[in-house]
């Protein structure tokens, strides 16, 4: 206990040493509140310190956090501007084939026309001939299925030529930027497109 003192008596060495002593103790005890005070200003520095980290920390996690969503979003864009890319390449690559055919479906069906008018010239007049009759109704009935058969090859084109249409507005590049689709939209209208 720093706070007690010894009384001096007298002027000698005795007294002297008390007087010592009483200084000593005044000085231990004033050192002593001095050390408690800064024990706890440095306590309350700590204190400060580790909720200060603790936010630190947190901000760290957060901005991780941030940065990984961010870095995902990046790698779904770049796999949707590959999806993009690649489904305008194929577009492509399936127009020219598809042109061609529109092209020739024409040209068939006109081929087809002339080959039945070709036929009718052919046979006109001799309706009383049972072969010719039967030659006619043949090559008429081969014309009818060929005329069928462009007609649902010229649907099946078209309805291709209508999913290439689709493939090339989802992967449209405005300027530099591609327009993106959600995924299951695009599967919605290409099934929409393939069901039709």
């Amino acid at each position: 206990d720093l706070s007690r003192r010894v009384m001096p008596v007298g002027d000698d060495e005795i007294t002297e040493l008390a007087r010592t002593f009483n200084y000593m103790s005044e000085r231990l005890e004033l050192s002593a509140r001095e050390l408690r005070q800064r024990s706890l200003e440095i306590q309350e520095q700590q204190e400060a310190i580790a909720s200060f980290n603790r936010e630190l920390q947190q901000r760290v996690e957060e901005r991780t956090r941030e940065l990984e969503e961010a870095h995902a979003r990046l790698v779904q864009s770049a796999r949707l501007v590959a999806v993009g890319e690649m489904g305008a390449g194929l577009a492509h690559e399936l127009n020219n084939p598809l042109n061609y055919s529109v092209g020739h479906l024409a040209r068939m069906e006109e081929s087809c026309s002339s080959l039945e008018s070709f036929l009718n010239d052919i046979f006109s007049g001799s309706e009383s001939d049972p072969a010719a009759r039967e030659a006619l109704g043949i090559g008429q009935n081969h014309i009818g299925h060929l005329h069928d058969d462009i007609e649902g090859i010229d649907r099946s084109v078209k309805q291709t030529a209508r999913v290439v249409a689709e493939m090339r507005s989802v992967s449209e590049v405005d300027g530099e930027v591609l327009k993106t689709t959600p995924i299951p939209d695009i599967l919605a209208r290409v099934t929409d497109r393939l069901e039709a």
